[in-house]
């Protein structure tokens, strides 16, 4: 298989969603989370992913993720545990997401404080590792996840904020310096917003403090996007090779950065920061009228094209949702070839719209990559006989999981 054995031997949940708590153990291989919808197999998938940047994918506001039966406690809170083995070694990580006191304050008998406390409390995150509370919120050198499910289709024709989450949540996994480079990048272009409102509002001249910020916005920019480029080239013969093997077919993909600075994935290091530099002095006078910076990482896209069409506008369903799969697929080779580690992979009832073959494909080559899985389904016969008979499963009914012992 290649790349060092990293799976998950335990994990309890305290007050996560509908799981008010749960201490279960798996094993390697594929894990298969049977049950109907509703019941939290999807919600079980969403806290492992969080233990890799402490964000949830699904989730509008992280504070949804406390589940109502934390309102009990003295002070609202959910749990992440997990016992992470990266043999011969383990290290416990825990995340723990904490609703403090409330913002606004005052019951005014039309809004229960229950329910203002877990909506409008201030949240507050730790991450600790054997026991040690981290400095920062990022678990991903710990373990590494890839994470899909039905709704990952829009990732070819849906928004540009998901294909830009889509290369961020990747490079956190590879690149130690990422996830701080790009939270203080998106602090400064906060910081430069608020100083375009106020000088729009004030009608005051440029200052020296706004190019302090578009310095700052340029220097880190300009390393997020130099990211981007080597990911994307990376990334194009991983995708190439991954539907090939789902579907049987031969295709040429190509990954199209669409760079808002004016930058190609041939520009140098040097270039990438001329650019962006020229770009935010190009838009100041829109910027300054619109109060945001309109150029940067912040504001891309990337497209995917198959023999030259782009599959998120010409692709039919079925074809949009190979590709997004063999895309994640990708991403799961990506990630093991540059840290050398094995990433856990979560799908989320993946096969029900695969055919046959292509659900054998996806799980073989899904098994090839992660040396452990976690599938979940409401309806386990999709999943191949040679499948079903050599992995694991378990019963989730109404935020309680059980194993069991019966092949379905």
């Amino acid at each position: 298989m290649g790349g060092k054995p990293i799976f998950i031997s335990n994990l309890k949940l305290a007050h996560f969603r509908n799981y008010i708590e749960i201490n279960i153990d798996f094993p390697k291989g594929l894990n298969i989370l049977n049950g109907s919808n509703g019941q939290g197999k999807t919600n079980l998938l969403e806290s492992i992913s969080m233990l890799t940047t402490g964000r949830s994918a699904k989730a509008a506001n992280d504070r949804e993720t406390v589940g109502w039966s934390a309102i009990n406690e003295p002070i609202p809170y959910t749990r992440i545990q997990a016992k992470v083995v990266d043999d011969p070694s383990f290290t416990n990580i825990e995340l723990i997401l904490q609703i403090n006191q409330l913002q606004n304050a005052q019951k005014d008998g039309l809004v229960s404080y229950e329910n203002d406390l877990l909506k409008t409390g201030r949240l507050q995150k730790a991450l600790k590792l054997n026991g040690v509370r981290q400095k920062k919120i990022n678990g991903a050198e710990i373990i590494k996840v890839v994470s899909t499910g039905p709704e990952e289709v829009t990732l070819l024709s849906g928004a540009p904020s998901e294909r830009r989450r889509f290369l961020d949540e990747t490079s956190i996994q590879t690149n130690p310096q990422f996830l701080d480079i790009n939270q203080k990048y998106q602090k400064v272009v906060s910081q430069r917003n608020a100083l375009l409102r106020r000088m729009r509002e004030e009608q005051g001249p440029r200052t020296i403090e706004i190019d302090a910020w578009e310095e700052e916005i340029v220097n880190l920019g300009s390393h997020i996007l130099s990211n981007r480029y080597q990911l994307l080239r990376s990334m194009k013969e991983q995708l190439n090779q991954s539907y090939k093997y789902l579907s049987a077919e031969s295709g040429d993909f190509n990954l199209v950065y669409i760079d808002s600075t004016g930058s190609s994935e041939n520009s140098s290091q040097q270039n990438i920061r001329e650019n962006f530099k020229k770009s935010l002095e190009n838009n100041w006078g829109k910027d300054l009228a619109i109060s945001t910076t309109s150029v940067g990482p912040h504001r891309d896209d990337f497209r995917t094209f198959l023999d030259k069409n782009d599959i998120g506008i010409f692709g039919s369903r079925g074809q949009q949702r190979v590709v997004s799969i063999a895309l994640f697929l990708a991403e799961a080779k990506y990630i093991k070839e540059q840290t050398n580690k094995n990433p856990i992979l979560l799908f989320d009832d993946p096969l029900s719209e695969l055919d046959n073959l292509h659900r054998e494909r996806f799980l073989e080559f899904g098994i090839s990559i992660g040396e452990q899985i976690f599938l979940t389904t409401a309806e386990p016969k999709l999943i191949p006989e040679k499948n079903r008979k050599e992995s694991t499963h378990y019963i989730v009914d109404q935020g309680i999981l059980s194993t069991s012992n019966k092949t379905p």
